[in-house]
Formats: C-alpha cells, structure tokens, sequence
C-alpha cells in the first residue's frame, strides 16, 4: 500500500518552493530603503510603497515559516507511516507487545488494589455536604467505590455496603467528627467552613 502521506507532502513542499520564489522574486524587485537619513525628504507616495513593500515582505515571511512547519509535520508523519509507527489517519499503532504489557499493568495494579491494608485502602472525602468514604481497592464506574457518608449537618453515618475490614475505621472516624459537633469544620482550602451538627 502506497504512503498516504505522499501527494500531501508533494502538494506542500510545491507550495513552499512557490513562496520561496516569491521572496526571492520580491527581494529582486525590492525598492530601496532609508536605513540611515529616516523619512525625512523622501515624498508620501515613496513612503506608502515601502511601508507595501515591508507589509509584503512581512507576509511572505510569515506564510513561508508556517509552511515550513507544515512541511516538516508531514513529513514526520509521511516517515512515520513508513516507518509502521502511525496508520493512515495519523493514530499510533500499538504493537501486540504493548497491548499485552498493558493489559499485564492493569492486572498488576488490580493485584496491588487488592492486597491494600484497610488503613492504606480507605479514602476519606471532603465534599460540600459531608465526609464521603470510599474503598480504592474496588473501582465502579470509573472511581473509588462509595462505602459510606457522614452528613456535617445531621453527623448521621449512611453505609453502602462497606468492608468489614473499613467498618471500624468509619466508625471511628465518625465519632471524632460527632465529638466536634457544634464546632467549625473547614471544608475547602479557601477557607469556607461549616459549623458540625446544625
């Protein structure tokens, strides 16, 4: 299969000879400046042909770079399809090697999740209306499993089917917020606070 990327590298280094020619053909054409006695004496419709002139000058300096970089992105892309890195769309191909690496991490990371003390295992939320806790050894939806909430208005312990293993620690965490009730809680780091149990 032939490279994709061939006849938009062609059609873009075909473009850039133009502009190159263009500066050049300018530079040729150029009038000459005032680079030592400024504008004064030299008449209006002079001083409006040079300010064209570097105006021009400016352009094609600016669309010659641009396309330079372009040429380059595509032939970085044109060597890359060659080279069996990239597919026809520009995406990465991902060798089988890599997929099972990737999958081996994933388990890997399942593994380590699992074998997390309680202590280590628990995570502890603090969210607008309440303590959230949470089991990182155990991922549902994309995020840490929701095991419990302890609202800071009522201090109620709502559980959500929590490990054994974490019931203890949530307990406890409770009940030192219980022991603050009527107290300031911060609950963000831009100082916002409420006050526990009302």
């Amino acid at each position: 299969m032939s490279n994709p990327y061939a006849e938009k590298l062609m059609a873009a280094e075909r473009r850039l000879e133009r502009l190159e020619k263009k500066q050049e053909a300018l530079r040729q054409s150029a009038i000459p400046s005032t680079y030592i006695t400024g504008n004064s004496g030299i008449p209006a419709s002079r001083r409006r042909k040079l300010d064209q002139q570097l105006d021009r000058t400016i352009d094609l300096a600016v669309a010659y770079e641009k396309q330079r970089e372009k040429v380059a992105e595509i032939r970085g892309k044109f060597n890359a399809y060659n080279d069996g890195l990239i597919d026809e769309h520009g995406r990465r191909i991902i060798t089988q090697e890599e997929k099972e690496a990737r999958v081996a991490e994933r388990v890997a990371v399942r593994e380590r999740r699992k074998r997390m003390s309680p202590e280590d295992g628990l995570f502890i939320g603090c969210y607008p209306e309440g303590l959230v806790y949470a089991d990182k050894r155990s991922i549902k939806g994309g995020d840490y499993r929701k095991i419990a909430f302890l609202s800071y208005r009522t201090l109620e312990l709502s559980l959500y089917n929590p490990p054994a293993d974490m019931l203890p620690l949530i307990e406890a965490s409770a009940e030192r917020m219980r022991k603050k009730r009527g107290k300031q809680y911060q609950i963000s780091t831009c100082g916002q606070y409420v006050i526990l149990g009302e």
